[in-house]
Protein backbone atom coordinates (compact mmCIF):
# COMPACT_ATOMS: atom_id res chain seq x y z
CA UNK A 1 0.00 0.00 0.00
CA UNK A 2 2.52 2.39 0.55
CA UNK A 3 3.07 2.59 -3.71
CA UNK A 4 -0.87 3.83 -3.16
CA UNK A 5 0.09 6.46 -0.31
CA UNK A 6 2.76 8.43 -2.00
CA UNK A 7 0.57 8.47 -5.49
CA UNK A 8 -2.32 9.32 -3.09
CA UNK A 9 -0.53 11.75 -1.91
CA UNK A 10 0.72 12.96 -5.34
CA UNK A 11 -3.14 13.55 -6.30
CA UNK A 12 -3.39 16.20 -3.15
CA UNK A 13 -0.59 18.19 -4.09
CA UNK A 14 -1.51 18.40 -7.51
CA UNK A 15 -4.70 19.17 -6.70
CA UNK A 16 -4.52 21.54 -4.17
CA UNK A 17 -1.96 23.54 -7.28
CA UNK A 18 -5.11 22.81 -8.93
CA UNK A 19 -7.49 24.95 -7.23
CA UNK A 20 -5.04 27.49 -6.76
CA UNK A 21 -4.28 27.76 -10.35
CA UNK A 22 -8.22 27.73 -11.05
CA UNK A 23 -9.06 30.35 -8.44
CA UNK A 24 -10.60 33.69 -10.24
CA UNK A 25 -10.88 36.63 -8.11
CA UNK A 26 -13.96 38.49 -7.50
CA UNK A 27 -16.57 35.39 -7.07
CA UNK A 28 -19.04 35.79 -9.87
CA UNK A 29 -22.49 34.54 -10.34
CA UNK A 30 -21.94 30.91 -12.46
CA UNK A 31 -24.02 28.95 -14.90
CA UNK A 32 -26.18 26.11 -12.79
CA UNK A 33 -25.52 27.47 -9.68
CA UNK A 34 -21.76 26.44 -9.45
CA UNK A 35 -18.86 28.20 -7.39
CA UNK A 36 -16.19 26.84 -9.25
CA UNK A 37 -15.30 28.43 -12.73
CA UNK A 38 -13.66 25.39 -13.97
CA UNK A 39 -16.75 23.12 -13.47
CA UNK A 40 -18.49 25.78 -15.40
CA UNK A 41 -16.43 25.86 -18.79
CA UNK A 42 -16.76 21.86 -18.23
CA UNK A 43 -20.16 21.60 -17.88
CA UNK A 44 -21.03 24.42 -20.21
CA UNK A 45 -24.19 24.07 -22.77
CA UNK A 46 -23.58 26.66 -24.87
CA UNK A 47 -20.39 28.15 -26.37
CA UNK A 48 -21.54 31.95 -26.00
CA UNK A 49 -21.93 32.28 -23.11
CA UNK A 50 -18.24 31.43 -22.05
CA UNK A 51 -18.34 35.32 -21.21
CA UNK A 52 -20.72 34.61 -18.37
CA UNK A 53 -17.97 32.32 -16.52
CA UNK A 54 -14.14 33.71 -17.45
CA UNK A 55 -13.38 37.86 -18.53
CA UNK A 56 -11.39 38.06 -22.16
CA UNK A 57 -8.00 38.54 -19.99
CA UNK A 58 -8.92 35.24 -17.73
CA UNK A 59 -8.38 32.96 -20.66
CA UNK A 60 -4.70 32.38 -20.63
CA UNK A 61 -5.22 32.10 -16.62
CA UNK A 62 -8.10 29.32 -17.50
CA UNK A 63 -5.51 27.59 -19.99
CA UNK A 64 -2.72 27.13 -17.66
CA UNK A 65 -4.99 25.57 -14.98
CA UNK A 66 -5.88 23.17 -17.84
CA UNK A 67 -2.98 22.23 -18.76
CA UNK A 68 -2.18 21.36 -14.97
CA UNK A 69 -4.90 19.17 -15.26
CA UNK A 70 -2.92 16.98 -17.25
CA UNK A 71 -0.65 16.09 -14.44
CA UNK A 72 -3.54 15.72 -12.13
CA UNK A 73 -4.69 13.59 -15.29
CA UNK A 74 -2.23 11.25 -14.62
CA UNK A 75 -1.70 11.35 -10.57
CA UNK A 76 -5.29 9.91 -10.12
CA UNK A 77 -4.93 7.22 -12.81
CA UNK A 78 -2.20 5.66 -11.46
CA UNK A 79 -3.97 6.07 -8.15
CA UNK A 80 -6.61 4.18 -8.54
CA UNK A 81 -5.09 1.90 -10.60
CA UNK A 82 -2.59 0.61 -8.10
CA UNK A 83 -5.97 0.64 -5.27
CA UNK A 84 -7.52 -2.17 -8.37
CA UNK A 85 -3.87 -3.99 -7.66
CA UNK A 86 -4.29 -4.22 -4.54
CA UNK A 87 -7.82 -5.50 -4.84
CA UNK A 88 -7.31 -7.60 -7.84
CA UNK A 89 -4.36 -9.31 -5.42
CA UNK A 90 -7.32 -10.13 -2.68
CA UNK A 91 -8.85 -12.87 -5.10
CA UNK A 92 -12.08 -14.06 -5.03
CA UNK A 93 -14.95 -10.97 -6.39
CA UNK A 94 -12.54 -8.95 -5.09
CA UNK A 95 -10.95 -8.98 -8.39
CA UNK A 96 -13.91 -7.92 -9.87
CA UNK A 97 -13.66 -4.74 -8.09
CA UNK A 98 -10.53 -4.00 -8.63
CA UNK A 99 -11.03 -4.65 -12.28
CA UNK A 100 -13.50 -2.31 -12.51
CA UNK A 101 -11.92 0.31 -10.23
CA UNK A 102 -8.82 0.01 -13.28
CA UNK A 103 -10.95 0.20 -16.10
CA UNK A 104 -12.96 3.09 -14.74
CA UNK A 105 -10.16 5.23 -14.05
CA UNK A 106 -8.76 4.39 -17.70
CA UNK A 107 -12.18 5.98 -19.29
CA UNK A 108 -12.59 9.01 -16.62
CA UNK A 109 -8.69 9.79 -17.75
CA UNK A 110 -9.67 9.26 -21.95
CA UNK A 111 -12.43 11.46 -21.26
CA UNK A 112 -10.77 13.87 -19.14
CA UNK A 113 -8.08 14.53 -22.12
CA UNK A 114 -10.58 15.07 -23.97
CA UNK A 115 -12.74 17.56 -22.14
CA UNK A 116 -9.45 19.37 -21.97
CA UNK A 117 -8.56 19.46 -25.41
CA UNK A 118 -12.07 20.87 -25.68
CA UNK A 119 -11.75 23.08 -23.04
CA UNK A 120 -8.92 24.99 -24.55
CA UNK A 121 -10.42 24.98 -28.21
CA UNK A 122 -13.53 26.91 -26.44
CA UNK A 123 -10.88 29.47 -24.44
CA UNK A 124 -9.35 29.91 -27.94
CA UNK A 125 -13.14 30.45 -29.42
CA UNK A 126 -13.48 27.54 -31.03
CA UNK A 127 -17.02 26.26 -30.00
CA UNK A 128 -17.81 23.67 -32.54
CA UNK A 129 -17.13 20.75 -29.68
CA UNK A 130 -18.28 21.84 -25.87
CA UNK A 131 -16.49 19.96 -23.32
CA UNK A 132 -19.89 19.19 -21.43
CA UNK A 133 -20.01 15.34 -23.04
CA UNK A 134 -16.60 14.66 -22.01
CA UNK A 135 -16.97 15.76 -18.90
CA UNK A 136 -20.07 14.13 -17.64
CA UNK A 137 -18.27 11.12 -19.21
CA UNK A 138 -15.35 11.35 -16.68
CA UNK A 139 -17.07 12.43 -13.58
CA UNK A 140 -19.51 9.86 -14.14
CA UNK A 141 -16.46 6.85 -14.14
CA UNK A 142 -14.52 8.38 -11.17
CA UNK A 143 -17.02 8.25 -9.20
CA UNK A 144 -16.88 4.61 -9.99
CA UNK A 145 -14.12 4.27 -9.78
CA UNK A 146 -14.26 5.55 -5.92
CA UNK A 147 -16.96 3.40 -5.29
CA UNK A 148 -14.94 0.25 -6.82
CA UNK A 149 -11.54 1.04 -4.98
CA UNK A 150 -13.56 2.29 -1.58
CA UNK A 151 -13.18 -1.57 0.01
CA UNK A 152 -9.32 -0.99 0.09
CA UNK A 153 -9.92 1.15 3.34
CA UNK A 154 -11.68 -1.09 4.93
CA UNK A 155 -9.26 -3.38 7.63
CA UNK A 156 -10.85 -5.00 10.63
CA UNK A 157 -7.35 -5.72 12.05
CA UNK A 158 -5.95 -2.48 11.53
CA UNK A 159 -5.09 -0.84 14.79
CA UNK A 160 -8.23 1.34 16.21
CA UNK A 161 -7.18 4.49 15.06
CA UNK A 162 -6.85 3.53 11.55
CA UNK A 163 -9.38 1.22 11.36
CA UNK A 164 -11.69 3.77 11.91
CA UNK A 165 -10.70 5.97 9.83
CA UNK A 166 -10.65 3.61 7.13
CA UNK A 167 -13.94 2.80 7.85
CA UNK A 168 -15.25 6.26 6.90
CA UNK A 169 -13.12 6.44 4.25
CA UNK A 170 -14.69 3.64 2.85
CA UNK A 171 -18.48 5.12 3.86
CA UNK A 172 -18.19 8.20 2.72
CA UNK A 173 -16.69 6.68 -0.85
CA UNK A 174 -19.43 4.37 -1.66
CA UNK A 175 -21.96 7.71 -0.62
CA UNK A 176 -20.28 9.68 -2.97
CA UNK A 177 -19.98 7.07 -5.51
CA UNK A 178 -24.13 6.95 -5.07
CA UNK A 179 -24.30 10.49 -5.17
CA UNK A 180 -22.14 11.52 -7.86
CA UNK A 181 -23.40 8.91 -10.17
CA UNK A 182 -26.92 10.13 -9.12
CA UNK A 183 -26.06 13.72 -9.88
CA UNK A 184 -24.25 13.12 -13.41
CA UNK A 185 -27.75 11.18 -14.29
CA UNK A 186 -29.47 14.17 -13.45
CA UNK A 187 -27.01 16.11 -15.23
CA UNK A 188 -27.18 18.17 -11.79
CA UNK A 189 -24.22 20.53 -12.07
CA UNK A 190 -24.45 21.92 -8.25
CA UNK A 191 -24.66 18.05 -6.96
CA UNK A 192 -21.46 17.01 -9.06
CA UNK A 193 -19.81 19.94 -7.73
CA UNK A 194 -20.78 18.73 -4.09
CA UNK A 195 -20.16 15.24 -4.75
CA UNK A 196 -16.36 16.43 -5.60
CA UNK A 197 -15.92 18.13 -2.43
CA UNK A 198 -17.21 15.17 -0.61
CA UNK A 199 -14.68 12.90 -2.85
CA UNK A 200 -12.12 15.55 -1.36
CA UNK A 201 -12.50 14.37 2.20
CA UNK A 202 -12.65 10.80 1.34
CA UNK A 203 -9.77 11.31 -0.01
CA UNK A 204 -7.81 12.73 2.89
CA UNK A 205 -9.22 10.18 4.77
CA UNK A 206 -7.91 7.69 2.80
CA UNK A 207 -5.08 8.75 2.02
CA UNK A 208 -4.12 8.97 5.86
CA UNK A 209 -4.68 5.17 5.86
CA UNK A 210 -2.99 3.88 3.23
CA UNK A 211 -0.14 6.31 4.54
CA UNK A 212 0.06 4.91 8.14
CA UNK A 213 0.26 1.47 7.59
CA UNK A 214 3.80 1.06 9.00
CA UNK A 215 3.51 3.93 11.28
CA UNK A 216 0.46 3.11 13.50
CA UNK A 217 1.29 -0.72 13.23
CA UNK A 218 1.24 -1.49 16.84
CA UNK A 219 -1.32 1.93 17.80
CA UNK A 220 -0.89 5.27 18.29
CA UNK A 221 1.28 5.43 21.67
CA UNK A 222 3.88 2.90 20.20
CA UNK A 223 3.63 5.37 17.38
CA UNK A 224 4.67 8.42 19.80
CA UNK A 225 7.12 6.11 21.83
CA UNK A 226 9.02 6.11 18.50
CA UNK A 227 8.78 9.37 17.49
CA UNK A 228 9.93 10.60 21.43
CA UNK A 229 12.79 8.25 20.53
CA UNK A 230 14.08 10.58 17.60
CA UNK A 231 16.94 12.28 18.46
CA UNK A 232 15.80 15.73 17.82
CA UNK A 233 12.75 14.96 19.96
CA UNK A 234 14.58 13.12 22.52
CA UNK A 235 16.14 16.07 23.93
CA UNK A 236 12.67 17.72 24.32
CA UNK A 237 11.04 14.85 25.40
CA UNK A 238 13.89 14.68 27.78
CA UNK A 239 13.50 18.47 29.11
CA UNK A 240 14.77 19.90 31.50
CA UNK A 241 17.19 17.37 32.46
CA UNK A 242 17.70 18.58 36.05
CA UNK A 243 14.43 16.42 36.52
CA UNK A 244 15.61 12.89 35.64
CA UNK A 245 16.29 11.22 38.71
CA UNK A 246 13.81 13.30 41.19
CA UNK A 247 10.90 11.54 42.44
CA UNK A 248 7.31 13.13 43.00
CA UNK A 249 6.77 15.56 45.82
CA UNK A 250 10.95 16.29 45.93
CA UNK A 251 11.88 19.77 46.28
CA UNK A 252 13.38 20.98 42.93
CA UNK A 253 15.18 24.22 44.17
CA UNK A 254 17.36 23.76 46.70
CA UNK A 255 16.51 26.61 49.29
CA UNK A 256 19.86 27.16 50.37
CA UNK A 257 19.99 29.17 46.96
CA UNK A 258 17.46 31.19 48.01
Amino acid sequence: MRASAWAGLAVLTVAIGLAVAGNFKPPRKLPEGVHSPTLALELIRDGSTVSSILRPDEHAKMARAVSIDYLFIATYTIFFTLLGVVLFANGGWWRLLGAMAIVAVIGAAVSDVRENRAMLDLLAGNAARLPRPFSLAKWRLIFIALGAGAPVFWDAKATPLRRWVGFAACALALFVAVEGVFAVQRQDAKLIEVSARRMAIAWVLGEFFLSTERTLRDGVLSALDRLARKRVLNVIANWPSADVDETVGEVIVDPKTI
